[in-house]
């Protein structure tokens, strides 16, 4: 089932070590499964210099609490160097005598989803701006109307046409 996923599936033992994952995390990160088993820390690995302390305690306290969570996302790095944006998920695992076996972790890249969110956030910035800005001009152009229409009427009076 994790084999046909799209994500990369993960299975980190209650040691926090990496002791399986699908083939799916090289289209994701570019590591290979075998590359993925070999690295002593993976999946923290691709986690972002800037991101990797966040990440490290986060999953630290995931293992050692068997917590769930849903879309933890973070900056990561793949093995050319390109960065991503990285949705994580992950469940506690037991075996049917109840004994913990670690966490699943799924790891999604969200770039795309993140990259739409954050324009979303421009947008909705740059929409306030101009309504700021329209509001504004809207209460000059009233100002201009208003003296326009005063000149035009004084005009009007004294019998000049503008």
């Amino acid at each position: 089932m994790a084999d046909a996923s799209n994500s990369a599936e993960l299975w980190i033992n209650p040691a926090g070590q990496l002791v399986w994952v699908n083939a799916m995390v090289v289209r994701i990160t570019g590591y290979s499964v075998s590359e993925c088993l070999l690295l002593p820390d993976f999946p923290l690995t691709i986690a972002t210099p800037e991101e990797r302390l966040r990440v490290e305690d986060t999953f630290l306290q995931a293992v050692n609490n068997k917590s769930t969570e849903q879309d933890y996302e973070f900056r990561a790095m793949r093995r050319d160097g390109s960065l991503f944006w990285v949705s994580a998920s992950w469940q506690p695992m037991f075996n049917a005598e109840q004994s913990y076996l670690g966490l699943r972790i799924s790891l999604r890249d969200n770039t795309e989803i993140k990259d739409e969110r954050l324009a979303l956030r421009k947008s909705v910035i740059e929409l306030r701006q101009i309504q700021s800005l329209g509001k504004s001009y809207l209460q000059h152009a009233e100002i201009r109307a208003c003296a326009y229409a005063g000149v035009v009427g004084r005009n009007a009076l004294w019998g000049v046409v503008c």
